[in-house]
């Protein structure tokens, strides 16, 4: 299967109640995930930079890894957004790169979540998530939901996402491998691997 690219231009995908009911249906699996402490936050990545296809050079800030991902065909998935409502301002990006943690419930026990790279780029604010993802039809099902949630918090037409069928995570970052100029935007990331509870923090 070859890859599939969008860009967001105000079309819409699944229904509201659609994706709630994926949402709801994530929060119970990731609960059964967490008390078998099958979610982790391992460290090893944060900080990395990697150069991806809109020219942006983006910075991991956190990673979460399910050990309960099955045996499908990997897949990688890229999606990028710039938030609306927060502009290029420390403090709000500050706050949202925290509290986006508290979204993991809703997409951590979805079918074939296997890993997913939280990043941004320090120059331009923008957001990126990598994903390896099992099953393409499951990654497919998770993209078109997201993308319908991203497009009123984003900035118009920032929302994109590529989705690269038979494609592992580690293979793809190797080919993108960037390193960051110093400068005072490029500062540590944030968070500290750990294993995901249902109090995370």
């Amino acid at each position: 299967m070859s890859a599939q690219s969008f860009q967001s231009n105000g079309t819409h995908g699944p229904s509201t109640g659609a994706i709630a009911r994926l949402a709801f249906g994530s929060a119970r699996h990731f609960l059964s995930l967490a008390a078998h402490g099958s979610l982790r936050r391992p460290p090893e990545r944060l900080g990395q930079a990697y150069g991806v296809g809109d020219g942006g050079v983006y910075q991991i800030f956190r990673e979460t890894v399910s050990d309960a991902a099955p045996p499908q065909t990997p897949n990688v998935l890229v999606v990028g957004f710039q938030l609306k409502a927060i502009g290029a301002r420390r403090l709000p990006h500050w706050i949202f790169q925290r509290c986006c943690l508290l979204t993991t419930p809703f997409w951590s026990g979805l079918p074939g979540m296997a890993v997913k790279l939280w990043m941004v780029d320090p120059g331009t604010k923008r957001y990126l998530g990598i994903y390896e993802w099992r099953g393409t039809e499951n990654a497919q099902r998770y993209v078109d939901a997201l993308v319908r949630v991203l497009e009123p918090l984003s900035t118009p037409d920032s929302v994109w996402y590529r989705l690269l069928p038979d494609r592992t995570l580690d293979g793809y970052l190797a080919e993108h491998a960037a390193e960051l100029a110093p400068g005072p935007g490029n500062r540590p990331p944030i968070g500290s691997g750990t294993a995901v509870t249902g109090n995370p923090r």
